[in-house]
């Protein structure tokens, strides 16, 4: 079996940062999550005791915890970090918020992977937002189960090109689709939003733009092998905005979104219609936790992924 440093990174060039590219590389179809462990050191994480209870945070990082002794249960939360902004300052989507209890094994390992939060995709100001990374919970074994998963939001999209730039839009939060960028119809559109991922199906591209001299290309679907959002299009035609990037989601993230197309506005000269903004990741609890007291909210994180793991002794 691959250990986490093993792992395949997704192709393309999202710029996620590190957590979230191990984890969306981790993230196998079918609810299977690759690791050997415990392989990896919780440094990435705080761990806080008092009196029974010892509460563990981790953000940005995939790390290994220990269950406590005298323990079998933990209430869980879960924060899928959010999209990235766009060049011009357009917020990326906002995450998933997730809270559960579940069974635990004392003398046993989770693993825990918490994505980070989008980074702009580029220096220009027609660039998107790479989206968010999701934060999951899985069995440390080889292979493991993913427990729960929490979707991350879409990156911005890109804002397009002109005398007066057509207006970039938010990235699609957990589980919502990508916006369309602003644009002129027929002459310089705007790029379509991307699909929203869902527990069974991957969130398709966006569709480009339209332009009267050249149109936008589309924005890549999420791969749901690999559980990641869509990669950002950066071949779009200059001087169009870019597309958004999708969010992470489990097992399928949100699709890429369209670039804008370009055309000749009268009394701007050449112009280019924003990009659509990124769609969301969805949130996931397994079907291998029955019963399990649980919530999700769409919609709530704007900064990094977060695992907040609470244990109480005797319970």
């Amino acid at each position: 079996m691959l250990s986490i440093t093993q792992l395949p990174r997704p192709q393309g060039r999202s710029r996620r940062r590190v957590a979230a590219l191990a984890l969306s590389g981790a993230l196998a179809a079918g609810g299977l999550l690759v690791v050997a462990g415990p392989a990896r050191a919780a440094t990435g994480c705080t761990t806080v005791v008092s009196g029974a209870t010892t509460t563990v945070t981790c953000s940005g990082s995939a790390e290994d915890i220990l269950v406590p002794a005298g323990v079998s249960s933990a209430v869980v939360t879960l924060d899928g970090a959010a999209g990235g902004p766009s060049a011009s300052g357009v917020p990326g989507g906002r995450g998933a918020h997730l809270v559960a209890t579940i069974p635990v094994t004392a003398g046993t390992y989770l693993a825990i992977f918490a994505g980070s939060k989008g980074l702009v995709a580029g220096p220009g100001p027609n660039y998107g937002g790479a989206g968010g990374g999701g934060v999951a919970i899985a069995t440390a074994t080889a292979p493991g189960t993913t427990l729960l998963f929490a979707g991350a939001g879409g990156g911005a999209s890109g804002a397009g090109t002109g005398a007066v730039p057509f207006a970039a839009v938010p990235g699609g939060d957990s589980g919502s689709p990508g916006a369309a960028g602003g644009g002129v119809p027929g002459v310089a559109a705007g790029g379509g939003g991307g699909g929203a991922g869902t527990p069974t199906v991957p969130g398709a591209g966006g569709i480009g733009g339209v332009g009267s001299t050249a149109s936008g290309p589309n924005g890549d679907p999420a791969i749901a092998s690999q559980g990641n959002g869509g990669q950002l299009n950066w071949h779009f035609l200059a001087p169009a905005g870019s597309g958004g990037d999708g969010g992470d989601g489990y097992p399928n993230g949100g699709g890429a979104g369209g670039a804008g197309g370009t055309g000749n506005v009268s009394g701007t000269g050449v112009a280019g219609g924003a990009g659509g903004s990124g769609g969301g990741g969805a949130s996931y609890i397994s079907a291998t936790v029955p019963g399990t007291p649980s919530s999700v909210t769409n919609g709530v994180n704007t900064g990094d992924g977060k695992a907040v793991m609470v244990f109480t002794v005797g319970v």
